[in-house]
Protein backbone atom coordinates (compact mmCIF):
# COMPACT_ATOMS: atom_id res chain seq x y z
CA UNK A 1 0.00 0.00 0.00
CA UNK A 2 0.85 3.29 -1.00
CA UNK A 3 0.79 6.90 1.21
CA UNK A 4 -2.44 8.24 1.49
CA UNK A 5 -3.08 11.46 0.23
CA UNK A 6 -5.46 13.48 2.84
CA UNK A 7 -7.12 16.91 1.67
CA UNK A 8 -5.95 19.66 3.73
CA UNK A 9 -8.56 22.02 4.92
CA UNK A 10 -7.93 25.25 6.20
CA UNK A 11 -9.49 25.34 9.81
CA UNK A 12 -8.88 28.69 10.55
CA UNK A 13 -10.00 30.52 13.82
CA UNK A 14 -13.54 31.69 13.56
CA UNK A 15 -14.31 35.01 15.15
CA UNK A 16 -16.03 35.19 17.74
CA UNK A 17 -19.42 36.23 18.31
CA UNK A 18 -20.34 39.39 20.84
CA UNK A 19 -20.34 38.15 23.92
CA UNK A 20 -23.38 38.99 25.57
CA UNK A 21 -22.80 41.85 28.15
CA UNK A 22 -21.95 40.86 31.63
CA UNK A 23 -24.12 41.93 34.30
CA UNK A 24 -24.00 44.60 37.15
CA UNK A 25 -22.20 44.00 40.02
CA UNK A 26 -25.18 45.29 41.58
CA UNK A 27 -27.97 43.01 38.80
CA UNK A 28 -25.80 39.82 39.79
CA UNK A 29 -26.18 40.47 43.53
CA UNK A 30 -29.96 40.95 43.14
CA UNK A 31 -29.95 38.01 41.07
CA UNK A 32 -28.10 35.99 43.51
CA UNK A 33 -30.83 37.14 46.35
CA UNK A 34 -33.56 36.61 44.18
CA UNK A 35 -32.19 32.87 43.57
CA UNK A 36 -31.48 32.60 47.09
CA UNK A 37 -35.17 33.18 48.27
CA UNK A 38 -36.02 30.84 45.85
CA UNK A 39 -34.00 28.47 47.37
CA UNK A 40 -35.19 29.28 50.50
CA UNK A 41 -38.91 29.14 50.15
CA UNK A 42 -38.53 26.10 48.42
CA UNK A 43 -37.11 24.02 50.88
CA UNK A 44 -39.56 25.42 53.45
CA UNK A 45 -42.61 24.27 51.11
CA UNK A 46 -41.25 20.94 50.94
CA UNK A 47 -41.07 21.31 54.99
CA UNK A 48 -44.69 22.05 55.54
CA UNK A 49 -45.70 18.88 53.57
CA UNK A 50 -46.68 20.48 50.25
CA UNK A 51 -44.47 18.03 48.19
CA UNK A 52 -46.27 14.65 50.32
CA UNK A 53 -49.49 16.66 49.65
CA UNK A 54 -48.59 16.59 45.99
CA UNK A 55 -47.48 12.84 45.61
CA UNK A 56 -50.20 11.31 47.53
CA UNK A 57 -51.88 10.36 44.51
CA UNK A 58 -49.34 8.13 43.35
CA UNK A 59 -48.06 7.59 39.03
CA UNK A 60 -45.08 7.49 38.00
CA UNK A 61 -43.64 10.75 37.38
CA UNK A 62 -45.52 12.75 40.06
CA UNK A 63 -42.02 13.10 42.32
CA UNK A 64 -40.41 14.54 39.30
CA UNK A 65 -43.32 16.93 38.45
CA UNK A 66 -43.70 18.17 41.86
CA UNK A 67 -39.73 19.44 42.06
CA UNK A 68 -41.20 21.41 39.17
CA UNK A 69 -44.64 22.30 40.85
CA UNK A 70 -42.64 23.34 44.22
CA UNK A 71 -39.69 25.32 42.44
CA UNK A 72 -42.00 27.18 40.02
CA UNK A 73 -44.21 28.55 43.35
CA UNK A 74 -41.03 29.32 45.04
CA UNK A 75 -40.20 31.31 42.26
CA UNK A 76 -43.23 33.01 42.23
CA UNK A 77 -42.85 34.02 45.46
CA UNK A 78 -39.79 35.14 46.01
CA UNK A 79 -40.97 37.48 42.88
CA UNK A 80 -43.86 38.60 44.04
CA UNK A 81 -42.93 38.96 48.22
CA UNK A 82 -39.47 39.70 48.43
CA UNK A 83 -38.62 39.21 51.76
CA UNK A 84 -35.17 41.14 50.95
CA UNK A 85 -32.47 38.87 52.32
CA UNK A 86 -28.99 38.97 50.31
CA UNK A 87 -26.53 36.73 51.51
CA UNK A 88 -23.82 38.46 50.21
CA UNK A 89 -23.02 40.73 53.19
CA UNK A 90 -24.39 38.00 55.59
CA UNK A 91 -21.32 35.89 54.48
CA UNK A 92 -19.27 38.70 54.36
CA UNK A 93 -19.83 39.75 57.99
CA UNK A 94 -19.66 36.22 59.18
CA UNK A 95 -16.62 35.75 57.55
CA UNK A 96 -15.29 38.70 58.97
CA UNK A 97 -15.97 38.02 62.42
CA UNK A 98 -15.07 34.57 61.98
CA UNK A 99 -11.42 36.07 61.09
CA UNK A 100 -11.49 38.44 63.97
CA UNK A 101 -11.94 35.51 66.92
CA UNK A 102 -9.32 33.36 64.71
CA UNK A 103 -6.59 36.25 65.08
CA UNK A 104 -7.61 36.73 68.75
CA UNK A 105 -6.88 33.21 69.65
Amino acid sequence: MGPVDFPVQNFAAKTPEKAPAMPAPEDARSDIAKRFEQMLWAEMLRHTGLEDALTRSGGQGTEAFTQFVIEAIAEDIAEQHPLGLDPIPVAAEAYARLDKEGKAE
